[in-house]
């Protein structure tokens, strides 16, 4: 219970002395003249008596005695550095305005900074396979040209529907021209995948490649058709079939007329 009684005495002390030195009053004409109030007055006062000053203070602080800065501080301009033009307030203003500035740079690189990840996504090749256009169509529609192989070099590879339409399209040169359209075909396809290009354009050659792919395969579907109603229409030829005695002394138009008029029901 003494110990307890002799702190609350000892904090009551330091709190009342605290108080007195907070109310000193050179400390308060000090802050008077740090800020922007006044240029307050200065302590120690001369007290003058008979109009001569009586305080020994105030002639080595201020006075006679007093060295030459206190003289020079005492009765200088108004130096207050938290005035409205002095240098600390001044100083605290070009923080201000640095600090604002500072926010607007980082505004704008967070601008930029956003542009460049729009743009990045926009014309990367990186995220196609996240486009939602590619996710809901053309993935599923483009996806038979990844798997058709590159070289194709049978009849079940070329997707013929049997072996002697594969073989005559060889023997015609259908072949090559189909070659050659399926690497077109595969060399969109892979441009559309892999090059970097904006989002429209990509798009667009989905749509091309489609289109092209399309039409390989309708030419695939006629030629195989057609080369195997040509084969068909030969196997019902004669072997000893002789043309010269069935031509005669017929003219040419005559001739063509009557084989397109023999096969017009065939092709």
């Amino acid at each position: 219970m003494k110990t307890k009684i002799v702190l609350f005495v000892c904090l009551l002390f330091s709190v009342a002395n605290s108080q007195n030195i907070l109310n000193d009053q050179n400390i308060v004409y000090h802050h008077k003249r740090m800020v922007y109030e006044e240029w307050a007055e200065m302590l120690p006062k001369p007290k003058k008596f008979l109009g001569v000053t009586t305080n020994a203070a105030y002639w080595f602080i201020w006075g006679m005695f007093a060295p030459q800065r206190n003289k020079d501080y005492k009765g200088g301009p108004d130096i207050r550095p938290l005035k409205p033009t002095g240098h600390e307030t001044m100083r605290f203003m070009e923080l201000k305005l640095q600090q604002n500035y500072a926010e607007q740079i980082k505004a704008h690189a967070d601008t930029l900074t956003e542009q460049t990840t729009r743009e990045f996504l926009y014309w990367t090749s990186t995220t196609v396979d996240v486009d939602p256009l590619w996710l809901l169509y053309y993935r599923k529609k483009l996806k038979p040209i990844s798997e058709f192989p590159d070289n194709p070099q049978t009849w079940q590879e070329w997707k013929f529907e049997d072996e002697d339409s594969y073989n005559l399209a060889s023997q015609y040169g259908s072949i090559e021209n189909l070659r050659i359209q399926l690497e077109l075909v595969k060399s969109k396809y892979y441009q559309s995948r892999h090059v970097s290009m904006p989002r429209g354009k990509r798009i667009l050659m989905y749509h091309e490649t489609l289109l092209d792919w399309r039409k390989f395969l309708l030419t695939l579907n006629q030629n195989a058709k057609k080369y195997k109603n040509h084969y068909t229409a030969l196997n019902k030829i004669p072997d000893n079939y002789d043309f010269a005695v069935s031509v005669g002394n017929k003219s040419d138009k005559l001739i063509v007329s009557e084989v397109m008029h023999s096969f017009k029901h065939k092709f």
